[in-house]
């Protein structure tokens, strides 16, 4: 709606947008001498709607209305002081309103319920089975903070970490594992080879070579391991033992007393 100014640039922009329309020019000329002639002209132009400078000059009762997909609209401003409803607002006498937030009004019963230990037990079973359930731990004050974003936010990471352990599980599921016995005889030949102060286990040719990077983070996420081979890896490197070496042997199927005596032997 354009209801008036005094700007240059806006009565250009107004002119351009209320675009040209066509205007009929009649015209007359005539020749006076001996053979004197006279002649007639009608043509059809285009020209803008409104100029810049008319644009300035509109009646300050008047306004433009512009409505997509209809032509422009001038019509008359409506003046709203001398409405009988004038002194509710806050221009006149009225107060003004102040939006009140408020919670969910939806909601039915409590927003939150405790539950004893027995219904714990029952929503473990429920994701254990696969169910639409999910199971965070927090403290007081992140539970004092918690909003519906956040909520979310935790809910969605939830799932992520879900979906990327089952993508882990059956990675590694199609991962092939020496035998014991193969293990074992790589584990003497290369004692035997390297000698009492070098031992390293032999990788298994047959293993599938992994997409990710092969550090002992990414092997940590995507491989199953007990906390006791997690923790050895953690002495392994407040030892100073190179990481390069601990590679060699961090395997899930090397036990926790051979990964201590490699670290020992280092």
């Amino acid at each position: 709606i354009y209801l008036g100014g005094n700007e240059q640039s806006t009565h250009k922009y107004v002119s351009e947008l209320l675009g040209k329309g066509t205007i009929d020019k009649k015209s007359s000329g005539e020749t006076k001498g001996r053979q004197g002639s006279s002649s007639r002209n009608y043509d059809v132009l285009g020209r803008e709607l409104f100029t810049p400078d008319e644009v300035r000059k509109l009646d300050n009762k008047k306004c433009i209305i512009f409505i997509r997909g209809f032509v422009p609209i001038m019509d008359n401003k409506f003046i709203p002081f001398n409405h009988p409803m004038f002194n509710q607002t806050a221009d006149g006498k009225g107060e003004p309103y102040v939006h009140q937030i408020r919670g969910a009004d939806n909601l039915i019963g409590p927003p939150f319920e405790i539950l004893s230990d027995k219904a714990v037990k029952y929503y473990e079973k429920l994701k254990d089975k696969g169910e639409n359930v999910y199971i965070d731990s927090l403290t007081y004050e992140q539970f004092m903070m918690l909003g519906d974003a956040e909520l979310s936010r935790r809910f969605s990471m939830q799932d992520e970490a879900e979906q990327k352990a089952k993508i882990d599980r059956e990675q590694a599921n199609e991962l092939e594992y020496v035998d014991e016995s193969q293990k074992s005889d790589a584990a003497e030949s290369a004692n035997a080879s390297n000698g009492s102060t070098g031992a390293k286990p032999v990788r298994n040719p047959e293993r599938e070579k992994p997409k990710w990077e092969d550090t002992i983070t990414n092997r940590m996420l995507h491989w199953s391991y007990t906390p006791e081979q997690k923790e050895e890896v953690k002495k392994a490197l407040a030892a100073g033992v190179p990481k390069a070496t601990i590679l060699t042997y961090f395997y899930a199927e090397v036990t926790v007393e051979k990964m201590s005596s490699y670290r020992n032997k280092h």
